[in-house]
C-alpha cells in the first residue's frame, strides 16, 4: 500500500491505520502466502513497514538504486556523534555521508593486489561492515602488491590477511571473510546481504556472474579493473576502468569489458575444459605493479563515495589511459535488448529469483 504525505507527517495517520485494518485481511486472502506492507513517501524521507498478522508491523529498509544509492532505515533521523577521526573527510562529503558509510554493508570480491588496497581505504574511511570473498591463498609473488602482508603470510588465505588489515585500522569493524569461490551459486548469493559490492577479481568468468547478479537483484556494484600490457614494440600500456553497475547504466557485456571466450572457459568445469579442443596451454601471468593498482583502486573508492555521499564526481564510468596521461568518462549506455541490463521482457533486470540464479554449473 503506497501513498504520500506531502505535509511531511512521519508514520501512518489514524486514517491510514483504519484503511489498512480494512484492507489487510482482503490482501492476505487474495494473495495468500505473500508478504504485504506499506510505503509512505514524504518530502524528507519515507516510512516503510511489513505487515505481520492482522495488527502488527515490522520496519523495513528501503533502497533507491541507480546512479545514486540511497538507503532509508528506521533510525536515519537519529543524530549520533561523528567520531573525531573522520571529521576532516566529512568536510568533503558531509556528515550524513559519513554516517551512511558507517552503516553500509560492503562486499569486496577479490582480496589480492587491487582488493587489498580497496579494503584498506574503506577501513580508513570508516566503513564498519565487510563481506570479503576470495578462494586463494597468499603466494610469495603477491607480497610486492598486497598491502599489509609480511613474509610469514605466505600460504595463508588472502581473506584472513585482509581481515587483519581491516582490524588493524578499525578494530570495531565487523568482517565476514569467506575463503570460497564466488562462481559457486551459494557463495555468490551471500552478496545479497550487502548494500554494494566492489569487484576486484582478475577473472572474466566471475565478473560476468557478478554483473548478472547486480542487475538481476538490483545490487549496485563497482567494477575495478587494471591491466598492464608489456609490449616490446609499443612499450608498456597501462589501462584502468572503474564502472558503476546499476539500473539505467550499462552492464559489463555492453561496455565490452568481458571476453566471451574467457568467460566460457573460466566457467566450465575441469572435465569440460579438458574435453574442449579449443582450450590449450596454461594461463599467462600478467604484470602487476602496486602503484598502478593504487591509482585505479583509489578511483574505484572515489566512485563509491560519489554514489553514496555528496562527493562531487559525476561520471559513473571512468577510463584511465596512464601511458597517454588521460582520465575521461566512458560510454555508459546499455545495448538495446541486452539480456542483462535492458528493460526488454526477456532481460534479467530486476527478475530476482524468478530467473535462474547466476553461478557456475556443478
Amino acid at each position: 500500500l503506497v501513498h504520500t504525505h506531502p505535509g511531511g507527517q512521519p508514520g501512518p495517520s489514524v486514517q491510514d491505520l483504519e484503511g489498512e485494518a480494512a484492507l489487510r485481511p482482503v490482501l492476505h486472502e487474495r494473495l495468500a502466502g505473500l508478504p504485504h506492507g506499506r510505503l509512505i513517501l514524504r518530502p524528507d524521507g519515507l516510512d516503510a513497514a511489513l505487515f505481520v498478522g492482522e495488527r502488527h508491523t515490522v520496519p523495513l529498509e528501503v533502497q533507491s538504486v541507480g546512479e545514486q544509492l540511497r538507503i532509508f532505515r528506521e533510525n536515519d533521523t537519529d543524530i549520533d556523534r561523528l567520531a573525531e577521526t573522520y571529521q576532516r573527510q566529512a568536510l568533503a562529503f558531509g556528515e550524513p555521508g559519513q554516517r551512511q558509510l558507517r552503516r553500509l554493508r560492503i562486499g569486496v570480491v577479490g582480496a589480492g593486489g587491487t582488493g587489498s588496497l580497496v579494503l584498506q581505504q574503506l577501513a580508513h574511511l570508516g566503513v564498519q561492515h565487510f563481506t570479503i570473498i576470495d578462494h586463494d591463498v597468499l603466494e610469495r609473488t603477491n607480497l610486492n602488491r598486497v598491502v599489509g602482508t609480511v613474509a610469514a603470510d605466505v600460504g595463508r588465505p588472502k581473506v584472513e590477511v585482509a581481515t587483519r588489515v581491516v582490524h588493524n585500522i578499525n578494530p570495531d569493524a565487523v568482517v565476514q571473510a569467506l575463503q570460497a569461490d564466488v562462481t559457486d551459486p551459494l557463495v555468490l548469493r551471500r552478496l545479497l546481504d550487502t548494500d554494494v559490492v566492489l569487484i576486484c577479481t582478475d577473472s572474466h568468468g566471475s565478473r560476468a556472474l557478478l554483473s548478472q547478479l547486480a542487475y538481476q537483484y538490483l545490487l549496485p556494484m563497482i567494477n575495478v579493473g587494471v591491466s598492464v600490457l608489456a609490449d616490446s614494440e609499443r612499450g608498456t600500456q597501462v589501462q584502468g576502468v572503474v564502472h558503476l553497475l546499476a539500473p539505467g547504466l550499462a552492464c559489463l557485456d555492453c561496455t565490452g569489458d568481458l571476453d566471451p571466450g574467457k568467460v566460457m572457459e573460466e566457467l566450465q568445469t575441469e572435465a569440460e575444459r579438458q574435453a574442449n579442443p579449443y582450450i590449450s596451454g596454461a594461463a599467462v601471468t600478467q604484470p602487476a605493479v602496486i602503484s598502478l593498482n593504487s591509482v585505479v583502486a583509489g578511483l574505484g573508492v572515489s566512485l563509491l563515495l560519489s554514489t553514496v555521499t555528496e562527493m562531487p564526481l559525476q561520471a559513473r564510468r571512468l577510463l584511465l589511459r596512464l601511458s597517454e596521461g588521460s582520465l575521461q568518462p566512458g560510454e555508459n549506455r546499455g545495448r538495446r535488448g541486452c539480456p542483462t541490463c535492458s528493460n526488454s521482457p526477456e532481460s534479467r533486470l530486476a527478475q530476482g529469483d524468478r530467473w535462474t540464479r547466476p553461478g557456475r554449473s556443478r
